[in-house]
């Protein structure tokens, strides 16, 4: 009689040493594509061209068109990175790969968290509640920065900076207009940092 599922479980153990040294040299590449063959070599080249890379690595893997990209410096994953946020890469979705997620719960809906600037907001609506209001307009709020400041108003150099999730499918949201109580209304913009 065999076992079941139930009664067969393992504890491993965990190196976070090795998971963390693996994570910052990888990404996770989801290619769309319409029905054509995807070759490895055709998409290692373009990942190359495009952002002068010095060398990657380009493997399969078990989810449909979805690649691992293994990069000689954390420098070189960070330009694909910064060249894959301006829309270098129309057509491959990356993705950080964190070191204690299995492949098959990354979500290629999102695209990597990017730190944002808001220009144009006084200092009595630069709030952690309105920062949680900018990132429902994205695809979620992952962080802010308080500057110099400590309390409720978070003010860097003048604007507001938040962390936050962007949708792969959608451009990037350029700004908002914001209404004054007099309701006379001004353009909010948001700015992207370099990843």
């Amino acid at each position: 009689m065999g076992r079941n599922r139930e009664e067969c479980s393992i504890v491993f153990t965990t190196s976070e040493e090795a998971g963390l040294k693996f994570s910052r040299l990888v990404l996770l590449g989801k290619v769309e594509a319409d029905d054509r063959v995807l070759r490895i070599e055709a998409i290692k080249t373009l990942v190359v061209s495009r952002s002068q890379v010095n060398s990657v690595k380009v493997r399969t893997t078990d989810r449909e068109n979805i690649f691992l990209f293994i990069f000689e410096s954390e420098e070189d994953k960070q330009r694909v990175l910064q060249e894959a946020f301006s829309s270098a890469f129309k057509n491959i979705i990356f993705k950080e790969w964190p070191h204690d997620k299995a492949l098959k719960d990354i979500n290629f809906a999102k695209g990597p968290a990017c730190w944002i600037q808001v220009h144009g907001l006084p200092p009595n609506q630069m709030t952690k509640e309105n920062a949680k209001k900018i990132g429902a307009m994205f695809a979620g709020l992952v962080e802010f920065d308080h500057g110099d400041l400590s309390g409720d108003v978070l003010c860097s150099n003048g604007y507001m900076r938040l962390k936050v999730d962007v949708w792969a499918d959608e451009p990037f949201r350029k700004g908002f207009l914001n209404r004054k109580p007099n309701g006379e209304s001004y353009w909010v913009e948001f700015k992207p940092e370099k990843v």
